[in-house]
């Protein structure tokens, strides 16, 4: 029972830094707290260990997009990862980011491997990616089933 109750409750962020605390009050606490800096070094290992492992089951890389509701957010955390991964071609684009649009790119000219983010949420990219698939393959029925999906949100 103790040690399912120290993975549930004791262990990640918390259990490293001793902070319960959301993404933007750890960021706060970043170069301040050399706790903090260790788990965001962790969280940064961990999340180049999944990029690289999906580069290699794709084959490569073109572009590559973060995204999600709450991106502004983990801004530092991906400018962490694409300064990381510049040896494969991509380079991020000097500070500030756009902060307005809700799709901007933020690798530099240069670059071989085009990075964005986006502020859509995940279901949103879902749902746009999908309708855009079966507008190409002209199936209506289902493009009117996935509407009404959407409308029902």
């Amino acid at each position: 029972y103790r040690i399912d109750q120290m993975l549930k409750n004791e262990s990640g962020f918390l259990g490293l830094t001793g902070y319960d605390a959301d993404w933007k009050d750890i960021f706060l606490l970043r170069r301040q707290d050399p706790r903090v800096d260790l788990a965001l070094d962790v969280c940064l290992a961990q999340i180049l260990k999944y990029i690289g492992e999906g580069i290699a089951v794709l084959g490569g890389l073109d572009n590559m997009v973060f995204s999600g509701g709450a991106v502004d957010v983990f801004l530092p955390l991906i400018h962490d990862i694409v300064r990381k991964i510049s040896f494969l071609g991509i380079h991020p684009a000097d500070l500030p980011w756009d902060g307005r649009s809700r799709t901007a790119l933020i690798s530099a000219c240069d670059s071989q491997i085009k990075a964005y983010i986006s502020r859509k949420d995940t279901a949103e990219i879902i749902f746009a990616e999908s309708e855009k698939l079966l507008k190409e393959k002209d199936l209506p029925s289902v493009r009117r089933k996935t509407a009404v999906c959407n409308a029902a949100k």
